[in-house]
């Protein structure tokens, strides 16, 4: 029986990469949040460090382990900040936002970069909301970068619309004060998306010095006004754009476009109940049952939403591009890192319930099982997915010959600015997704 390695789990970055020494895992105790840097795309930065051994750093040949992050990032990124006006007239936005989320997020996996799937992480902010507080210009930071996205999605379900003031300027200095943005990947795609409705020059601090440091350091800023591009407040929206070098955008935030049920629905509902059973969470117990917890919420609250959000988010999860927890799940740890990720774990006591006091051998069985059969759900996902895609092409193409045609909304906006933009960084995009593309599954452990 193989036994298990006295190791500890690498950190995304050592203290000092050049040396030997310890490292440590971090661990989340406080509910589970994490955030990930634009420096360390998908790093996990907890609220706790748990210390769970020391190895020394053998001479670092590009393999070894603890040393994969201290080797130069080349990843594809893309950062997008999302600042919804959350005031008591945009809860049409913020219900695109819930609604439209995975959409937006499935199009930017179909982003390569070189060859390379992107690293996409999101991170979000509130202005203009009578519930916050007026010492910070009616501003708050909701999530920093993550690539959670569950936790975005939860956020968004969570955010509440509320009359106040609505200073444009404000969130978006906060926003580049406050967010790591990537400062080491030269063709980082880092966009700022401001949505809202009200004068964009409202407030103490004025848009155009904000923006244009932003634009020093790479950032774009994209604005989407709420309503008609002949308004009168639309001016200072578009000339934001314009001093951004972004798009300017409107849309109906009111519009509920209709999206019907299709009779593909069901079966990937069931298919996603499935995939739900094939993660094996790791960390501490409370950190482990909030996770799955958060999961199985944001299934309900899409479906509830609409059949498109239902559809989007089940597709996203069977995208390894979109849907990835490598912080949380063991099988996406293993479909990453393969037998190390089991190996390095087991002397930790943070296992999965149901695989402690199992061999590393049988622990690496189990895991390897679960992979295999996620890896053939979210093919099967994927394939269901496209039978919908074509029924529903065809259902909106009647519509439109009925004079039924669809209004301007959140995702159209994000889409179209994110692929127009996106060009500038050496970003194409392919037609659809492989199961596992560049996946260390498809290759020799």
């Amino acid at each position: 029986m193989r036994e298990w390695r006295k190791r500890s789990i690498p950190s995304p970055r050592p203290q000092n990469p050049k040396k030997g020494g310890e490292f440590t895992v971090t661990i989340s105790q406080k509910k589970g949040d994490e955030q990930t840097t634009g420096t360390e795309p998908g790093s996990v930065i907890a609220d706790q460090q748990k210390k769970v051994g020391t190895t020394p750093l053998p001479e670092n040949d590009g393999k070894a382990p603890g040393h994969a992050a201290a080797e130069k990032d080349d990843r594809a990124v893309i950062q997008i900040a999302l600042l919804l006006d959350t005031s008591g007239s945009m809860q049409g936005l913020i219900n695109q936002a819930r609604t439209y989320l995975w959409k937006v997020v499935n199009d930017m996996t179909l982003a390569r970069q070189n060859g390379k799937l992107p690293a996409i992480q999101i991170a979000l902010y509130e202005y203009g909301s009578g519930r916050l507080s007026s010492k910070d210009a009616w501003v708050r930071q909701v999530l920093p970068f993550t690539d959670d996205l569950d936790k975005v999605s939860d956020e968004l379900f969570k955010l509440k619309t509320g009359g106040s003031e609505e200073y444009c300027g404000a969130v978006m200095d906060r926003a580049l004060k406050e967010l790591k943005w990537n400062t080491e990947n030269p063709d980082a795609l880092k966009l700022i998306f401001i949505a809202g409705n009200e004068p964009f020059n409202q407030g103490n601090v004025p848009y155009a010095p904000v923006i244009a440091r932003g634009l020093e350091c790479g950032i774009t800023v994209n604005t989407i006004y709420c309503g008609s591009a002949g308004d009168g407040d639309s001016v200072l929206w578009k000339d934001g754009a314009r001093k951004g070098d972004g798009s300017f955008l409107n849309i109906d935030h009111n519009a509920a476009p209709p999206e019907p049920e299709t009779p593909y629905d069901a079966e990937l509902a069931t298919l996603n109940v499935s995939l739900n059973g094939t993660y094996l969470a790791y960390g501490f117990q409370e950190v482990r049952a909030e996770k799955l917890e958060r999961q199985a919420r944001q299934d309900k609250l899409t479906e509830a939403a609409s059949p498109a959000a239902a559809a989007g988010r089940i597709a996203a999860k069977a995208n390894k591009a979109a849907y990835r927890n490598t912080s949380w799940d063991l099988v996406d740890l293993y479909e990453e890192q393969g037998s190390r990720a089991v190996e390095e774990l087991g002397n930790t006591g943070i296992l999965p319930e149901e695989l402690k006091g199992k061999s590393a051998k049988e622990v690496e069985a189990v895991v390897k099982e679960k992979a295999e059969e996620r890896a053939r759900l979210q093919k099967k996902i994927a394939d269901v997915g496209r039978q919908r895609d074509t029924w529903l092409n065809k259902w909106k193409a009647e519509q439109s010959a009925s004079g039924g045609g669809k209004a301007n909304t959140l995702d159209d906006a994000i889409i179209q600015a994110v692929r127009r933009q996106a060009g500038r960084k050496k970003f194409s995009f392919v037609e659809e997704n492989v199961p596992y593309e560049n996946s260390p599954m498809n290759k020799e452990q």
